[in-house]
Protein backbone atom coordinates (compact mmCIF):
# COMPACT_ATOMS: atom_id res chain seq x y z
CA UNK A 1 0.00 0.00 0.00
CA UNK A 2 2.63 2.12 1.07
CA UNK A 3 4.96 1.15 -2.09
CA UNK A 4 2.02 2.40 -4.29
CA UNK A 5 1.87 5.79 -2.76
CA UNK A 6 5.49 6.47 -3.06
CA UNK A 7 5.71 4.64 -6.91
CA UNK A 8 3.03 7.26 -8.56
CA UNK A 9 6.01 9.88 -7.24
CA UNK A 10 8.81 8.27 -8.39
CA UNK A 11 8.29 10.23 -11.92
CA UNK A 12 7.86 13.98 -10.26
CA UNK A 13 10.64 12.96 -8.11
CA UNK A 14 13.23 12.07 -11.06
CA UNK A 15 12.56 15.18 -12.48
CA UNK A 16 12.93 17.15 -9.62
CA UNK A 17 9.31 18.21 -8.97
CA UNK A 18 8.36 17.42 -5.12
CA UNK A 19 8.33 20.38 -2.55
CA UNK A 20 10.88 19.15 0.19
CA UNK A 21 8.90 17.02 2.72
CA UNK A 22 7.58 14.76 -0.07
CA UNK A 23 11.02 14.59 -1.69
CA UNK A 24 12.73 13.67 1.62
CA UNK A 25 9.56 11.35 2.20
CA UNK A 26 10.64 9.39 -1.51
CA UNK A 27 14.13 9.27 -0.76
CA UNK A 28 13.50 7.85 2.54
CA UNK A 29 11.55 5.42 1.21
CA UNK A 30 13.72 4.84 -1.35
CA UNK A 31 16.64 3.54 0.80
CA UNK A 32 14.61 1.04 1.85
CA UNK A 33 12.24 -0.16 -0.94
CA UNK A 34 14.73 -2.22 -3.99
CA UNK A 35 11.41 -2.32 -5.89
CA UNK A 36 10.88 1.56 -6.23
CA UNK A 37 14.59 1.69 -6.68
CA UNK A 38 14.45 -0.73 -9.62
CA UNK A 39 11.46 1.67 -10.97
CA UNK A 40 13.22 4.63 -10.44
CA UNK A 41 16.35 3.22 -12.70
CA UNK A 42 14.13 2.18 -15.19
CA UNK A 43 12.87 5.74 -15.70
CA UNK A 44 16.11 7.25 -15.76
CA UNK A 45 17.42 4.09 -18.12
CA UNK A 46 14.33 5.82 -20.69
CA UNK A 47 15.23 9.45 -20.22
CA UNK A 48 18.54 8.55 -21.01
CA UNK A 49 17.55 6.74 -24.66
CA UNK A 50 14.86 9.29 -25.26
CA UNK A 51 17.96 11.97 -24.53
CA UNK A 52 20.28 9.93 -27.27
CA UNK A 53 17.10 10.14 -29.82
CA UNK A 54 17.95 12.68 -32.63
CA UNK A 55 16.07 15.66 -33.05
CA UNK A 56 13.62 15.23 -35.91
CA UNK A 57 11.96 18.48 -37.69
CA UNK A 58 8.63 17.81 -39.04
CA UNK A 59 8.36 18.85 -42.70
CA UNK A 60 6.15 22.04 -43.51
CA UNK A 61 3.79 19.52 -44.80
CA UNK A 62 3.74 16.77 -42.33
CA UNK A 63 0.07 16.99 -41.41
CA UNK A 64 -1.26 16.54 -45.07
CA UNK A 65 1.03 13.59 -45.22
CA UNK A 66 -0.42 12.29 -42.62
CA UNK A 67 -3.80 12.85 -43.85
CA UNK A 68 -2.75 11.74 -47.25
CA UNK A 69 -1.12 8.26 -45.72
CA UNK A 70 -4.25 7.60 -43.93
CA UNK A 71 -6.42 7.93 -46.68
CA UNK A 72 -4.46 5.72 -48.43
CA UNK A 73 -4.62 3.08 -46.17
CA UNK A 74 -8.46 3.01 -45.71
CA UNK A 75 -8.66 2.95 -49.50
CA UNK A 76 -6.48 0.02 -50.00
CA UNK A 77 -7.94 -1.60 -47.08
CA UNK A 78 -11.78 -1.53 -48.78
CA UNK A 79 -9.66 -2.46 -51.93
CA UNK A 80 -8.55 -5.57 -50.37
CA UNK A 81 -11.42 -6.36 -48.70
CA UNK A 82 -13.44 -9.57 -49.83
CA UNK A 83 -16.14 -9.14 -52.74
CA UNK A 84 -19.41 -9.15 -50.98
CA UNK A 85 -18.00 -6.83 -48.32
CA UNK A 86 -17.15 -4.33 -50.68
CA UNK A 87 -20.57 -4.59 -52.34
CA UNK A 88 -22.35 -4.46 -49.46
CA UNK A 89 -20.40 -1.12 -48.64
CA UNK A 90 -21.47 0.35 -51.82
CA UNK A 91 -24.88 -0.81 -51.55
CA UNK A 92 -25.08 0.98 -47.46
CA UNK A 93 -23.56 3.90 -49.34
CA UNK A 94 -26.31 4.23 -52.27
CA UNK A 95 -29.02 2.82 -50.49
CA UNK A 96 -28.51 5.62 -47.85
CA UNK A 97 -28.03 8.33 -50.66
CA UNK A 98 -31.54 7.11 -51.75
CA UNK A 99 -33.40 7.47 -48.79
CA UNK A 100 -31.80 10.64 -48.25
CA UNK A 101 -33.42 11.66 -51.78
CA UNK A 102 -36.23 10.28 -50.63
CA UNK A 103 -36.60 11.45 -47.29
CA UNK A 104 -36.06 15.03 -48.44
CA UNK A 105 -34.75 17.64 -46.50
CA UNK A 106 -37.24 17.97 -44.08
CA UNK A 107 -35.08 17.89 -40.76
CA UNK A 108 -32.72 21.04 -39.54
CA UNK A 109 -29.12 20.37 -39.89
CA UNK A 110 -27.28 20.05 -36.84
CA UNK A 111 -23.96 19.60 -35.39
CA UNK A 112 -23.79 15.60 -36.21
CA UNK A 113 -24.50 16.24 -40.49
CA UNK A 114 -20.88 17.58 -40.50
CA UNK A 115 -20.05 13.89 -39.48
CA UNK A 116 -21.81 11.95 -42.10
CA UNK A 117 -18.21 11.69 -44.65
CA UNK A 118 -17.45 8.49 -42.55
CA UNK A 119 -16.86 5.41 -44.73
CA UNK A 120 -20.07 2.92 -44.71
CA UNK A 121 -17.91 0.56 -42.93
CA UNK A 122 -15.71 2.41 -40.11
CA UNK A 123 -16.87 2.48 -36.54
CA UNK A 124 -17.42 6.55 -36.57
CA UNK A 125 -19.97 5.29 -39.32
CA UNK A 126 -21.78 3.07 -37.45
CA UNK A 127 -21.63 5.30 -33.96
CA UNK A 128 -23.12 8.70 -35.73
CA UNK A 129 -25.73 6.58 -37.35
CA UNK A 130 -26.64 5.07 -34.14
CA UNK A 131 -27.04 8.23 -32.76
CA UNK A 132 -28.87 9.88 -35.30
CA UNK A 133 -31.62 7.24 -35.24
CA UNK A 134 -32.23 7.62 -31.30
CA UNK A 135 -32.99 11.14 -31.85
Amino acid sequence: MENDRFRSKLSAYRDGELDGNLRDAVSAHLRNCAACREELAEFEQVDSLVKKMPELEATRYFDLEIIAAISRQKRDRLGSAPFAKRVLARFLQLADSFLELVAGDEEEADALDEFSDFPPLSMSYAYFRVIGELR
